[in-house]
């Protein structure tokens, strides 16, 4: 017997969904199985399609990188300039929830992947996507779940997902290899990370005034006058507080490591694995410009983007420089030095889902290795009574306890200093640790030496 119709083109039963049989002239079309919506308007429904084809090519062109998928997209959006505003929010949507969800979708032909993935991910679900789901196989009594996001909890989009026939469970959302977070924080790990500023000199009143004209909101942290969450499509940069360095964009938790550092006027203090400067920013913002911090990185770029914010804010305590890694540029004995070490990234994964898959458990060792070497080179440093502070963005034991307990084994000279801090964090022996929501995953560890 013939499968039932999906719905109704023109008045005639639609079986077969390929491109000409959902849009062969602009129409309307009445789909089964929903009875509050009757006929929707197909006119704009070839974008649709349109936009998934460039989504499956992106798809297929970007996969071989290993950078994080949203520095690849910026890169492929600025050498084609074909791809107008709206296109590169949605295409970036679209992928990024495709990569967020992969666990449960990966089984899937892309395009029916992409579809699960975008509902999956909470998005408007309009005409358009309403066809797309039609030409997947699915019926608006399959998309009813998804129309209202605040109520489509984890839980609900498991069941939803199993409801389509799809045999996934909650744990294969993340990569198996992973250790078991508990229930609630897999669930956490699929939300889309905050955005949150640091104050460095900005009047917080005008600060949430300038983001209301930019269409955004701003809320205070209740324990951390500097940090304020942003929420909308503001531009940060038409800010006049973010155009004279008044603020900068740094996570929540990523804010603590400073605080955990602690730097006082007048001292030294070295951050050597600078990157973009976010940190050693901060650490001079604490100094009150009274001091001395130094950056250092072995990449020429971020550096760049270094300099260039040190200029906006106008710190003149702070400065940058290139070294190889390997061995120490000449530099002053320090108070304090931190070492931000690279690593997985794993406590990030919010903002690059992406990523979740395509690192791999075989890189730790390398990676625990450079950790180890860092943290070596950045104690020999630290004066007699100063602090040596570890950190990195990521939740995994290899590379955060097991580091930190290896070089305490080595130093005698060095003993941990719990730092005083306004936020809860996870006491993770030896350190602490900040799990999302409220911020990143991130690790630290206080050390002093006698």
């Amino acid at each position: 017997a013939p499968a039932p119709p999906l719905g109704l083109l023109d008045n005639k039963p639609i079986r077969a969904l390929g491109w000409r049989s959902i849009f062969p002239n602009p129409c309307r079309v009445r789909l089964q199985g929903c009875p509050g919506i009757s006929f929707f308007s197909m006119q704009t429904s070839p974008l649709i399609f349109r936009r998934v084809a460039q989504a499956a090519a992106l798809h297929h062109s970007l996969t071989p990188l290993q950078g994080p998928l949203d520095k690849a997209l910026a890169n492929h959006f600025r050498q084609h300039k074909k791809f107008g505003s709206q296109d590169r929010a949605w295409l970036r949507n679209l992928l990024f929830a495709y990569w967020r969800w992969f666990g449960w979708v990966q089984r899937q032909p892309l395009e029916r992947g992409l579809l699960l993935g975008y509902l999956l991910d909470g998005h408007q679900i309009g005409p358009e996507v309403h066809a797309w789901a039609v030409r997947e196989g699915l019926s608006l009594a399959d998309l009813q779940g998804c129309e209202c996001p605040d109520s489509f909890t984890f839980t609900k989009k498991l069941s939803w997902i199993q409801g389509l026939g799809i045999a996934v469970t909650a744990q294969e959302v993340n990569p198996l290899w992973l250790p078991d977070w508990g229930g609630e924080q897999i669930a956490v790990q699929q939300e889309q990370a905050p955005l949150w500023l640091r104050l460095q000199g900005a009047n917080p009143g005008q600060l949430l005034a300038e983001l209301a004209q930019q269409s955004a909101q701003g809320w205070l942290h209740p324990q951390l006058a500097t940090a304020c969450r942003v929420a909308g499509r503001g531009n940060l940069e038409q800010l006049s507080s973010y155009r004279l360095g008044l603020v900068e964009v740094q996570d929540l938790h990523s804010q603590m490591v400073g605080l955990a550092c602690n730097p006082q006027p007048g001292e030294t203090w070295i951050d050597l694995c600078a990157g973009a400067g976010g940190k050693a920013l901060q650490l001079a913002s604490l100094q009150q410009g009274q001091g001395q911090v130094i950056g250092l990185d072995i990449r020429p770029a971020p550096l760049e983007e270094a300099a260039s914010r040190r200029r906006r804010s106008g710190m003149r305590n702070l400065s940058f420089a290139l070294w190889d890694g390997q061995t120490l540029p000449k530099l002053p004995a320090c108070r304090g030095v931190l070492v931000d070490a690279p690593c997985s990234g794993s406590g990030t994964w919010r903002r690059a889902p992406d990523l979740r898959w395509r690192f791999q458990p075989s890189q730790l060792p390398e990676l625990a290795a450079t950790q180890t070497r860092l943290l070596e080179l950045g104690s020999s440093l630290v004066e007699p009574g100063g602090r040596l502070v570890y950190a990195t963005c990521s939740l995994l034991a290899e590379e955060n306890q097991i580091v930190v307990q290896g070089f305490l084994a080595r130093h005698p000279e060095f003993h941990l200093q719990p730092p005083h801090l306004p936020l809860a964090s996870e006491a993770s022996a030896p350190g602490l640790t900040f799990w999302p929501p409220g911020g990143d995953g991130i690790y630290l560890a206080v050390m002093a030496r006698a």
